[in-house]
Order: structure tokens, then C-alpha cells, then sequence
């Protein structure tokens, strides 16, 4: 994970958010979950760093295609 994305969890906006957030990579996969996505889905941390978006989350595989085309560009 490079240091802007470490910088964003360990931040106290990250951690006490409502919403739930997960963080992503330029590939797509995620590398942290906040504390309002662990509750909203049940998911563990370590269940879900390194899972592509598409498998540990509730987002269908086209949007996360268009995402990924957007994050690429």
C-alpha cells in the first residue's frame, strides 16, 4: 500500500465516517475497509484486503468494469 493510501486509514474521517468506505488500489482491489463497511457487511479485514472490489462487495461487475476504465485513464 503506498503512503498516500496509508495515510487515508489511518485518518480519524476515515475511521469515524458513517458511510461505509471501502479504499482501492489503480486495480481495483481493495485495501481497507472502514469500521462502517466491516458493520454493514459482517466482512473481517483480513477477508477483504487484496479481494478485487467485485468479490467483496455488494457492487455488480459491470459498474466496477466502468470503474476500473475510469481509474485507468
Amino acid at each position: 500500500m503506498d503512503e498516500a493510501l496509508r495515510a487515508t486509514v489511518r485518518s480519524q474521517a476515515f475511521a469515524v465516517a458513517p458511510a461505509p468506505y471501502l479504499l482501492l488500489d489503480t486495480e481495483l482491489r481493495i485495501q481497507a475497509a472502514n469500521p462502517a463497511y466491516l458493520r454493514a457487511t459482517g466482512r473481517h479485514p483480513d477477508k477483504l484486503t487484496g479481494e478485487p472490489v467485485a468479490e467483496g462487495s455488494a457492487l455488480d461487475t459491470g459498474c466496477c468494469n466502468e470503474c476500473g476504465s475510469s481509474a485507468r485513464r
